[in-house]
């Protein structure tokens, strides 16, 4: 076992690795998806953002929790529980949640430039 690496806090930790439920990405919380990566963070962090602006979690967290989501690959639209976000930073938000790693910004300074364009766009 290797001290510090994914591997072995995922054997300490159990198969899932730890992550608050609701925040975590989908690959942290089935191993069987592609591996984790910065793309996780995005999510994370996106989730983080969503409930600051909603109150709510962008999937449902009891199918979260049994592993649904990939049913249901695309989250609840911000605007649906806050209609006074702007459809910009709605479809960022969609996208970064996105369940497929690859559909996401791959790290976090494209996710942190997009949010900026609609930042700087916006009235």
């Amino acid at each position: 076992m290797t001290t510090g690496s994914i591997a072995s806090r995922r054997e300490m930790l159990g198969e899932a690795g730890a992550h608050t439920p609701g925040f975590g990405a989908p690959e942290q919380v089935n191993p069987a998806l592609p591996k984790v990566g910065p793309y996780s963070g995005v999510f994370s962090h996106t989730a983080t953002l969503y409930y600051m602006i909603t109150g709510a979690h962008p999937y449902p967290l009891d199918e979260w929790r049994r592993g649904l989501f990939r049913e249901n690959p695309k989250p609840t639209p911000a605007r649906k529980h806050n209609p006074e976000v702007p459809r910009e930073l709605d479809l960022v938000l969609g996208e970064a949640l996105s369940v497929h790693s690859h559909e996401r910004p791959q790290n976090m300074m494209d996710y942190v430039n997009a949010l900026i364009v609609i930042h700087t766009t916006l009235p």
